[in-house]
């Protein structure tokens, strides 16, 4: 992994029976930043809906609906 000013740089190799290929790929730091950011995000909001749900289903007065008279 190399570390070219504002990009990151990998090189992905692979082979067949007669040949080499060699592929650079670049990916910009902004959108690992914006991935990992998104990714943090999502996994929060899944978090914090199923701690959401944990408490309301421990709770009995809203899982069954009771009547009182």
């Amino acid at each position: 992994m190399l570390k070219n000013g504002k990009c990151i740089t990998f090189l992905v190799s692979h082979k067949t029976k007669s040949r080499i290929y060699i592929r650079r790929i670049e990916i910009s730091l902004r959108l690992i930043q914006k991935g990992g950011l998104g990714f943090a995000f999502v996994a929060a909001v899944l978090a914090l809906g199923g701690g959401i749900a944990g408490v309301l289903a421990g709770n009995s007065a809203f899982t069954r609906a009771e009547i009182t008279a």
